[in-house]
């Protein structure tokens, strides 16, 4: 794996003189389809809209893309990366959207902008993600009940099918809304409530505290399609949610509760990206990070899983980035101390 030969920012034509209203309403939408979004390399923030019509534009785009594009601010080069083997003529393809998003989300903003409906492997596998909750009356009851809906917003009746007792679907859906008015977000304690509300919702992804799941669940399931295939639904349904909880702890510096969070964000974008992806790597240093200020605080930490997740880190931006890069540096250097904590 490795970059392909850089590609370099194209200046636009000028507009002639006699282009009318309509031929710039054409070129914008023109625009708007063929460009991309760019990161800046050093965070991966989006900072601004590349078009590059000779290559990047002609790749096609994919849910479970083989490439990513690496661009460089200070020089206006993009590079197309690739995230596997690419075995010989096998197309490059690169994702449009945010590959992490639920199936309906992905077809609403690819048919939108794009004007087309996906029809990758992962497209044509998925259909339209449902909510698996757990049993919501009976403590400690392993049944789960499904809801169509894939946000807490109907007031259906149904059943437990493992212990039979009647659902309150509409009470769990009238804590959502409470915790969910414009005041109520306004309050920190009241988004953390509705944030833990949403993840003890899942059986599959949420301790009894509503903070933390266990990653033993989805290691269990890796042999079983039916269940990988379910977590990988509820992992997107719910990643935003773990996501704003995690930047939440962060915000708080209560590094052991955004640790868990962060341990839970790697497994779910493990089901969610490709091997190589530059938010994956993210998660993986994000979490080294955390690990040793763990061990800082006098915490118990695997150190083990620690520098494991260094050295992911220290693979990804390798193969992305290059060696001397400031972010394979952080990793590498990530890796050397946990690796001396560990020997001791």
């Amino acid at each position: 794996m490795g970059p392909l030969p850089p590609t370099t920012m194209e200046p636009i034509p000028l507009i002639p003189s006699t282009a009318t209203p309509a031929d710039l309403i054409l070129l914008l939408c023109k625009i708007s389809c063929n460009s991309l979004g760019i990161s800046d390399s050093s965070t991966f923030q989006e900072c601004g809209v590349g078009l590059y019509p000779e290559t990047i534009s002609l790749l096609n785009h994919s849910c479970i893309p083989n490439c990513t594009i690496i661009f460089d601010k200070a020089t206006t080069t993009a590079r197309i990366v690739t995230l596997q083997e690419i075995s010989i003529g096998q197309e490059l393809t690169i994702s449009y959207i945010d590959s992490a998003d639920l199936f309906q989300t992905r077809h609403l903003e690819l048919s939108t902008r794009y004007h087309f409906n996906c029809i990758c492997p992962l497209c044509t596998t998925q259909t339209l993600e449902q909510n698996i909750w757990k049993c919501l009356s009976t403590p400690n009851c392993p049944g789960t009940i499904t809801v169509e809906d894939p946000t807490p917003t109907t007031t259906t009746t149904t059943h437990c099918p493992h212990c039979k007792s009647v659902q309150p679907i509409a009470e769990r859906t009238k804590s959502f809304k409470s915790l969910s008015r414009k005041d109520a977000q306004n309050d920190l304690t009241q988004q953390l409530q509705l944030l833990t509300l949403q993840l003890q919702t899942y059986p599959e992804y949420a301790t009894t505290n509503g903070t933390y799941s266990s990653s033993s669940s989805s290691n269990n399931n890796n042999n079983n399609k039916n269940s990988r295939s379910r977590n990988k639904n509820t992992a997107a349904i719910i990643l935003k949610t773990r996501q704003q909880l995690y930047n939440l702890y962060l915000g708080y510096q209560n590094w052991h509760l955004a640790f868990q969070i962060c341990r839970d964000l790697i497994n779910d974008l493990q089901l969610l990206y490709p091997k190589m992806s530059p938010a994956l790597g993210l998660q993986y240093l994000a979490g080294a990070r955390l690990g040793l200020l763990m061990t800082d605080e006098k915490r118990n930490v695997d150190l083990k899983e620690l520098r494991e997740w260094a050295h992911e880190a220290v693979v990804i931006f390798d193969g992305l980035l290059g060696w001397n890069h400031v972010l394979t540096q952080e990793a590498r250097e990530k890796r050397e101390e946990i690796g001396v904590l560990h020997s001791m």
